[in-house]
């Protein structure tokens, strides 16, 4: 080995020892941005620190805690002592971990390119001129997929088949069901969009994907609630199950039958068919985050909402920021390949706030507007009990119908939709 391979090995172990002791000092920070990153296993050249992210991947997949003691555990016998221990003492601090994986990254390029390129020149130079002008398009295919893990091509008429066969025999089971039955009939369960659900403030947004999350009970989903903390959705959650006003109960207004309504329906909670993330987000963490509900098995996502997403760089305007929301979160769902549901806030005038490029992108826009002429307030005649009309406007709908509402009583009370009728 020369003096440069020399130098370029040790500065791989080098940042290979760094990136795993950033994870194991602070798990929650490094490993959203490294996944985000796509690190696998290959990016490491010393098999016992290949062999301790995927651990650390399938611990963090899991949802268990992750620290240097608990790695020790984990990998009794598996990993010599002092390893995991000379990874730590390598961090200087754990900010700089996303440049150690970067040059793990492009170590790693580097390496598939050099094989790739080696095998192409022996390939080309064993075949004939007739031979290599067929080669030319499965190498520069090749070439466009560095970095990336391998893929299989299907070919179209397959794709087509499988498709139509999926039409001839639908599997409502398979899609993502509206939490309004109208919706389900005009626009379908959702297989693969994006869906932006715009609303002004109180007029049910949160509301409707609770319910939409609770009722696909045969799909896994996944809640990123970056506006409001798990706490405060819990009340909704039990006002939906037991058709209680949980407001009520916290005024100290509840009977004895509420009560054990309310002590019923959260016995349930856990048992819910979605989970719920209410850890502040970033661009990166947030797509890291889906990513990984994914891999543990979530069928969709909602993100509730663009306003809250945290920003990493200053941007020129809410107009930038949200176009650059816009680009990742299309990135996301083409990435994973489900529903991803968003929730965003309509502008004065009930369009989409900030920017057009989230019109633009989304395969589904809905507004939820407030109906004031069908709507009645509370007041004495009706009990303080109001009647809130929403119509759910679909805006745009890429693969179906659209400019048209649905009509559904929002019941406040107790945080619930229910079908009103159609209005074309």
């Amino acid at each position: 080995m020369s003096y440069d391979e020399t130098q370029e090995a040790t500065a791989q172990l080098s940042h290979e020892r760094i990136v795993i002791g950033s994870i194991l000092t602070d798990a929650d920070s490094v490993i959203p941005v490294i996944i985000n990153m796509g690190a696998r296993a290959e990016w490491f050249l010393e098999p016992r620190l290949a062999s301790c992210w995927t651990i650390l991947d399938g611990m963090y997949a899991a949802g268990k805690a992750i620290d240097l003691w608990l790695m020790l555990e984990q990998t009794r016998g598996e990993i010599p002592p002092g390893i995991l221990e000379q990874c730590v003492d390598a961090v200087t601090t754990v900010a700089h971990a996303e440049h150690h994986a970067a040059y793990l990254l492009h170590a790693y390029e580097r390496r598939y390119a050099i094989t790739l390129a080696k095998r192409n020149l022996s390939t080309l130079e064993a075949s004939t001129a007739a031979e290599a002008a067929d080669m030319f398009a499965p190498i520069a295919d090749a070439w466009l997929n560095v970095g990336n893990a391998p893929t299989v091509t299907i070919p179209l008429a397959a794709i087509g088949a499988d498709q139509i066969n999926q039409w001839e025999v639908p599997k409502p089971e398979g899609r993502v069901m509206w939490p309004l039955e109208r919706l389900n009939q005009l626009v379908g369960g959702l297989e693969d969009e994006l869906v932006y659900l715009c609303a002004g403030e109180s007029v049910g947004k949160t509301a409707l994907v609770l319910q939409m999350l609770r009722c696909n009970r045969a799909m896994k989903g996944a809640l990123a609630s970056l506006e409001s903390s798990r706490a405060r959705l819990v009340p909704r959650l039990v006002g939906q199950i037991a058709r209680i006003n949980t407001l009520s109960l916290k005024l100290g207004k509840g009977n004895p039958l509420m009560f054990k309504k309310a002590r019923d329906a959260a016995q349930t909670l856990d048992s819910l068919p979605f989970t719920i993330s209410d850890t502040p987000m970033d661009l990166e963490r947030l797509t890291a985050w889906g990513r990984m509900e994914i891999k543990r098995g979530a069928k969709y996502l909602v993100v509730d909402n663009t306003r809250h997403i945290r920003t990493r760089q200053a941007y020129r305007s809410p107009v930038e920021q949200m176009r650059d929301v816009s680009i990742r979160l299309k990135a996301l769902r083409d990435d994973v390949g489900v529903p991803v549901v968003v929730l965003h806030h309509s502008n004065a005038d009930g369009d989409v706030s900030w920017s057009k490029d989230l019109r633009r992108d989304a395969d589904i826009l809905m507004f939820l507007r407030h109906n004031e002429d069908e709507s009645r307030l509370p007041d004495e005649d009706n009990g303080y009990v109001g009647h809130w009309v929403v119509d759910c406007v679909v805006d745009k709908n890429r693969d179906g119908n659209k400019g048209f509402a649905v009509q559904a009583v929002f019941e406040k009370e107790i945080q619930t939709f229910v079908d009103k009728g159609y209005k074309a």
